[in-house]
């Protein structure tokens, strides 16, 4: 691979992989937060939209919820791999605000019942928060910053089958756009680059089914499609790049634009929620996320880099699973507590890491509480803890990896023509406290 195709092939590649692994954590319903983020086998509300359209027509309801939450993360960064060293950063991201909008509808006979069919719509975004790295860090080759806006739109329908199962199935239609920049310190101390785009709309589905299999116990499946998210014609654009370099062909003057296409990844969710009594509710779910689908990225030029119109870097990403339990406890017929813990497998293998979202298993504390000042409003408060845990890469992990070459083990240059670094060699550590509000009218 030349070195030009590289330089703009990490930049892309960087991007496409926030909106793919972003920083995942689910936030499309603050009761669910609170609760460990359960949500698939939870008695029906209209959040189950999302969470399983198969439970939307158990609910005998209609209702509109709308909520938002705020992120404040940071990524802390070591250099473990440098002899001597004792360098350390960390992010100064701002404040990420991702909000959810669900309505329910659930018509009724002359008689006043309830039909079997019910219908809704949801409106969330699954990624939308950022990271910004000191522009002059030791990394910014690879990222100075990134910004990235995705909503989903969902409509969806159900069908009780009996009193006591349920299906229900949604189209998911997403949009979005993405913002990166990095510098090109080999060019210049003020060179850049910058990589703008809106990704195409594209689709996929929701699907779920919902048991009551007794009066204590309910059992519950999803499945959500993946999404092929593509950019096309997006555009990149170079700052403070001497002519002298312009001149060599190593970047178009003017920049240029890329086409390129990610797998959103596949979620299977079984989810068992128990209520021995009736203040009380305890539910368990297991996901399997299909970040297998995620082996390579290409990219497709419009013009030249370098002489080069594709390149293609491997990602060998693996299938990740999640696993989660909650519980809610009445103290009044107003008021509720909750708490929960989940845990999130990374999909990123050795070698892999890269500073906008170093993959690494995270275990997640949750708790909230839910407030009901009449029969038909709601208001949920959830709080969640993001701890990521602390994940070496060393120059041997990425060079196994082939997303390093041209280095020794300790980090010193041994390819005179230009070493190929995709990662930052390092300890990195991801951390985030969320919380976030979201308020529910029934009728």
């Amino acid at each position: 691979m030349k070195k030009g195709v590289l330089l703009l092939g990490m930049l892309v590649m960087i991007g496409m992989e926030t909106m793919a692994a972003g920083y995942q954590v689910l936030l499309q319903g603050n009761r669910n937060t609170a609760m460990g983020n359960l949500g698939v086998g939870l008695q029906p509300d209209p959040s189950s939209v999302f969470w399983n359209p198969g439970a939307l027509a158990m609910a005998r309801q209609s209702g509109v919820a709308l909520g938002v939450n705020i992120i404040n993360s940071k990524i802390n960064y070591w250099d473990s791999e440098t002899p001597g060293s004792s360098y350390t950063t960390t992010t100064d991201s701002p404040l990420g605000t991702p909000f959810h909008v669900y309505g329910a509808f659930q018509p009724k006979n002359s008689e006043g019942e309830y039909s079997n069919w019910a219908f809704g719509l949801g409106v969330y975004t699954p990624y939308g928060s950022s990271v910004e790295w000191d522009p002059a860090w030791k990394g910014n080759s690879l990222l100075q910053s990134i910004d990235l806006q995705a909503i989903f739109f969902q409509p969806t329908v159900s069908y009780r089958i009996s009193d006591r199962f349920s299906v229900g199935a949604g189209l998911v239609i997403s949009t979005g756009s993405v913002n990166l920049q990095r510098g090109i310190p080999q060019v210049g101390p003020d060179a850049g680059i910058e990589l703008d785009g809106s990704a195409d709309i594209a689709f996929g589905y929701n699907v779920g089914l919902y048991f009551q299999a007794s009066e204590m116990v309910n059992l519950a499946f999803s499945y959500r499609s993946k999404v092929d998210a593509a950019v096309k014609g997006g555009d990149v654009t170079f700052k403070n790049i001497p002519a002298s370099i312009y001149v060599t062909g190593l970047f178009p003057e003017g920049g240029t634009q890329f086409d390129a296409t990610l797998p959103l990844p596949s979620v299977a969710s079984v989810g068992v929620t128990v209520t021995p009594d009736e203040k009380v509710t305890i539910g368990f779910e297991g996901n399997i996320v299909g970040w297998s689908a995620y082996q390579s990225l290409t990219f497709d030029f419009v013009d030249p880099i370098n002489g080069e119109l594709r390149t293609s870097s491997p990602r060998d990403y693996k299938d990740a699973l999640q696993f989660k339990l909650g519980a809610e406890y009445l103290l009044t017929p107003a008021w509720a507590l909750r708490a929960g813990i989940y845990y999130d497998q990374t999909p990123v293998q050795d070698g892999y890491m890269t500073p906008e979202t170093p993959g690494a298993d995270r275990t997640n504390l949750t708790f909230g509480f839910g407030w009901m000042p009449t029969e038909h409003l709601r208001v949920d408060a959830s709080f969640l803890w993001v701890n990521g845990q602390e994940r070496r890469q060393s120059f041997a992990d990425a060079a196994n990896a082939g997303t390093i070459a041209g280095f020794d083990a300790d980090g010193n240059v041994t390819d005179v023509n230009g070493p190929v670094q995709e990662v930052m060699p390092g300890t990195y550590k991801s951390t985030a406290l969320i919380g976030g509000v979201t308020v529910t009218y029934l009728f």
